[in-house]
C-alpha cells in the first residue's frame, strides 16, 4: 500500500480535490490556509496585530484616555453572532475614512446580514493574507470602498 503523504508536493498540488480528499492529503495552499488560521479567533488576533503595527490602536477606555493613535482606531466586535449590525472589525482612520471588515476562515460562510453589509460597502477576508491585502490597500488609499 502506498503512503500518499510521501508524494511530492507538486504531484499533490496537481491532483483532483476528490482524489486528495480520499487520500487525506492537502495542497500547499490548503496547508497554508489551515496553518494561517485554525479558527476565526486566531485570524482576528493576527489581523489585530497587523493593525497595531500600522498604528491603529484598539479603542478601549484606557487607550482613549492616553493619546490619539498614530493612524486611527480598531474596534473589534465581540459576540458578533448576537449583533448583526456590524462586521467583525471597524477600522477608523484619523483622516475620517473607515473600513468595515468581516473575517472568515477558508470554510466560513457569510450570514444574510453579513452579505448585505458587504454589499453596502464592507469587505470580507477568508485568510490573514487576504485581510492584510485589503487593509494595506485601504490604508494606503488605493481603494475607495467604505470611504466617507
Amino acid at each position: 500500500k502506498m503512503n500518499a503523504k510521501a508524494l511530492p508536493q507538486k504531484i499533490i498540488d496537481a491532483m483532483l480535490p476528490e482524489d486528495r480528499a480520499a487520500l487525506g492529503i492537502k495542497t500547499s495552499a490548503e496547508q497554508l490556509a489551515s496553518i494561517s488560521a485554525k479558527n476565526e479567533a486566531q485570524l482576528q488576533k493576527l489581523v489585530e496585530a497587523y493593525l497595531s503595527q500600522l498604528g491603529y490602536e484598539k479603542r478601549t477606555t484606557s487607550e482613549i484616555q492616553r493619546s490619539k493613535p498614530r493612524s486611527g482606531w480598531q474596534v473589534h466586535l465581540h459576540a458578533a453572532k448576537k449583533n448583526p449590525m456590524l462586521l467583525d472589525l471597524l477600522i477608523l482612520g484619523n483622516d475620517g475614512r473607515y473600513l468595515e471588515l468581516e473575517l472568515k476562515t477558508a470554510t466560513g460562510k457569510l450570514s444574510d446580514d453579513q452579505k448585505k453589509l458587504v454589499e453596502y460597502g464592507g469587505s470580507v477576508a477568508y485568510s490573514a493574507e487576504e485581510a492584510v491585502e485589503i487593509i494595506r490597500r485601504w490604508h494606503t488609499g488605493k481603494t475607495t470602498k467604505a470611504e466617507n
